[in-house]
């Protein structure tokens, strides 16, 4: 190999009747795929369009070819030089991870397809890792639809990995000379059990080691009869799609208040707090609720570790209590009231201070409740000169509502404020 410009470091693959090194450039380590010297002439072809046909395709889901080179004595390519494979990862994911993956290979055989090929060797082995993204690689056995004769592929029996292959292509080797979009799919609908198993074994396919909307998918995939599979890979990719979704939304969502006051001492309290209050939407009845089993000190002790996501909170709650699912009841005003009032303690930020008190002006004026005004007035206390002058505005634009709800403050409010008042 003295007529290949790289430093040879280490040999990674020699099955079969090819060699992948480790190779090195001017600082930088890729991959390098060469014919074994003993390779038969049928493989040397296989491996010289195995390079066009990755050329061909130009998607982030498919390992790209770097260099070539068919002019000297030994014929190779380059690759990027990946961290591993999706089968050497499987174990270690998470079920939403592998259906990631699984969305991702499918994209990588799906841009396969659209480039005119059949890859004919689909399985988790030939996804390779590049910098976390998942690309499909090896198309030693792939074939162009279009530009290449079935004679390319002489043996009379099917190629590729026992377990994956499609049982037409057993009995029919014109079949799999040909390579069919079914075929492909049949070697995808394994890879996705063997992915979303954790690492199960291809050849028994156990539906009850997977999710039960995923075994719906692999089914459809390896339908013995090609006809009643997919049609094409694009379905797939949407229907694992829906799966993802679904299970990053149940991820997402917050656990019930009850449990997560239950498990208080032992999971992120604050945060899945934190996450429920903010899951209620437009339902009043049940955020006055929650809010009656959270008294003020814990509601701080939520805000102050999430103070950063007041002004998102207090207009989101604004927003909601503004469009109230159902008639707002007078009672439940309080409980808004002692909500913000821990919001606005914690705020930093003048603008949502004054959208905070706003609001609560509004709800205590309108429902006439008094322990709502007593927690205004309790509010107005305690300010400084400081913040009366930042919410100057506000006071002016309110006095008349102030004024009318004065009589119930349990606390003197401060001299400026007054002013602001009377003129």
């Amino acid at each position: 190999m003295a007529d290949i410009d790289y430093t040879f470091e280490k040999e990674i693959l020699g099955g079969g009747m090819a060699s992948v090194f480790v190779v090195s450039k001017d600082g930088e380590k890729y991959a390098l795929k060469t014919p074994k010297a003993d390779a038969s002439d049928e493989y040397i072809k296989r491996f010289f369009r195995e390079v066009r046909m990755m050329q061909s395709v130009d998607n982030e889901h498919v390992l790209p070819i770097l260099e070539s080179n068919f002019d000297g004595d030994t014929p190779y390519y380059v690759m990027p030089l990946c961290e591993c494979s999706l089968a050497e990862k499987v174990q270690l994911m998470s079920p939403l991870e592998r259906v990631t993956a699984c969305v991702d290979f499918a994209r990588g055989v799906y841009a396969i397809h659209q480039a005119g090929l059949r890859h004919r060797d689909i399985k988790p082995e030939n996804a390779l890792y590049l910098h976390g993204v998942l690309k499909i690689s090896d198309l030693g056995l792939g074939r162009f639809v279009d530009r290449d004769t079935t004679t390319m592929t002489t043996t009379m029996e099917a190629m590729g990995t026992f377990g994956y292959i499609p049982p037409e292509y057993y009995t029919s080797p014109q079949t799999f000379r040909k390579g069919t979009i079914e075929g492909d799919i049949f070697m995808l609908g394994k890879s996705i059990y063997v992915v979303c198993s954790g690492g199960g074994n291809a050849m028994y396919v156990d539906m009850t080691k997977i999710d039960s909307s995923i075994a719906g998918i692999v089914q459809k995939c390896t339908e013995i009869e090609p006809t009643n599979r997919y049609h094409n890979v694009h379905d797939i990719i949407m229907d694992l799609m829906s799966v993802r979704d679904t299970m990053l939304k149940l991820a997402n969502a917050p656990m019930d208040l009850k449990e997560i006051l239950d498990k208080k001492h032992l999971i992120d309290f604050e945060e899945q707090a934190y996450r429920y209050l903010y899951s209620i939407g437009n339902d009043n009845e049940e955020m006055a609720r929650a809010l009656r089993k959270l008294d003020s000190a814990t509601l701080k002790e939520i805000f102050t570790k999430k103070r950063k996501d007041i002004p998102t909170f207090a207009k989101y709650f604004d927003d909601s209590m503004s469009n109230p699912q159902t008639y707002i009841q007078f009672e439940d005003i309080d409980e808004f009231s002692k909500l913000q009032k821990v919001l606005f303690s914690l705020c930093g930020d003048y603008t949502t201070k004054s959208k905070i008190l706003q609001s609560m002006i509004d709800f205590a004026h309108s429902y006439n409740r008094y322990p709502a005004m007593e927690n205004i007035g309790s509010i107005m206390s305690k300010l400084p000169d400081e913040a009366i002058r930042g919410l100057a505005i506000l006071f002016e634009k309110n006095k008349d509502k102030i004024n009318d709800m004065r009589s119930h403050f349990k606390t003197s409010i401060p001299r400026l404020i007054q002013q602001l008042l009377n003129e």
